[in-house]
């Protein structure tokens, strides 16, 4: 069987097909919208921008999106709600899901990300544990391809 230049053809992994290399531009569109709210501690409206993309997306981008929406959730419990449990519970869910991924995903830089929320996670606790009052940490950086990296929210 010969397949004609330019035709796709469908691969399977274990019974799964293979997702195209990259996000849909409506994807990185959403990436970019979500790290601007989120950059100006908009959590809740960040959230909603990267669910839509969620939804559309499969496989290492979908988690990605995921991922970033549990930890955008976590800053809406804790600045808004002042809910410490439901912080720690979306941040260590969110740290799960990126200790899956490579460290970059969709133009999304992933080692930092998890520095910096290592150190969130931690302040969550001692939140959580009675330690301190609030949230103690400054939400992880989200560095895309292309961008100054001396951006910070």
């Amino acid at each position: 069987m010969s397949v004609a230049k330019g035709t796709r053809v469908s691969h399977r992994l274990r019974g799964r097909t293979r997702q195209p290399a990259g996000p849909r531009e409506t994807t990185r569109v959403a990436l970019q919208r979500g790290r601007e709210l989120y950059g100006q501690g908009r959590f809740f409206e960040a959230h909603e921008v990267w669910e839509g993309a969620w939804l559309a997306e499969q496989g290492d981008v979908r988690l990605l999106l995921h991922a970033l929406i549990q930890v955008a959730a976590a800053y809406v419990k804790a600045v808004r709600d002042l809910r410490p449990d439901a912080a720690v519970k979306l941040l260590d869910s969110a740290t799960r899901k990126l200790s899956q991924l490579p460290d970059k995903v969709a133009g999304v830089e992933l080692r930092p990300f998890r520095l910096d929320l290592a150190l969130a996670i931690e302040a969550a606790h001692r939140w959580r544990d009675g330690a301190s009052e609030c949230l103690e940490a400054r939400p992880p950086i989200l560095h895309l391809d292309g961008e100054s990296r001396h951006w910070s929210p």
